[in-house]
């Protein structure tokens, strides 16, 4: 970065395009009511998934939704992250009086991914599905 530039800063940057610009009923007066969903494919690494968790995480703005790869081998990965977002999400519910905010695909709908490939494509698609509760097919 610049040195006149921090991380900190880059994060908490805000744009809003003009008004006039966006159709009717779709402007976001205050920045403040914007919320942002992070949608992270993973495959192994748990707690690098972990620390990129926490490190973009801010308090009632942010949420993620994760999609671990569908291959046996990430079965470790999706159980450790299944336990994380137990112990946050509860932590929050007890702390802020807030609801979820780490959900995982279920391990039903999870897809094995290959990189490069459309499945790619597919898990993201499956992952915007569990954001919208639509995980129930």
């Amino acid at each position: 970065l610049p040195p006149d530039v921090n991380a900190h800063d880059l994060h908490h940057r805000v744009y809003q395009p003009p008004k006039d610009s966006v159709p009717e009923g779709t402007y976001i007066e205050n920045v403040d009511d914007l919320e942002l969903v992070y949608v992270i494919l993973t495959h192994d690494q748990p707690e690098a998934t972990i620390r990129l968790i926490e490190s973009v995480y801010v308090e009632n703005r942010t949420k993620f939704v994760v999609h671990v790869d569908g291959k046996e081998k990430a079965d470790e990965t999706f159980d450790r992250l299944v336990e994380y977002a137990k112990e946050k999400n509860g932590e929050r519910q007890l702390q802020e009086g807030g609801g979820e905010y780490i959900r995982l695909v279920p391990n039903a709908n999870r897809v094995r991914v290959n990189w490069g490939g459309f499945s790619m494509v597919n898990a993201t698609l499956v992952a915007m599905k569990t954001l919208f509760g639509l995980d129930y097919y």
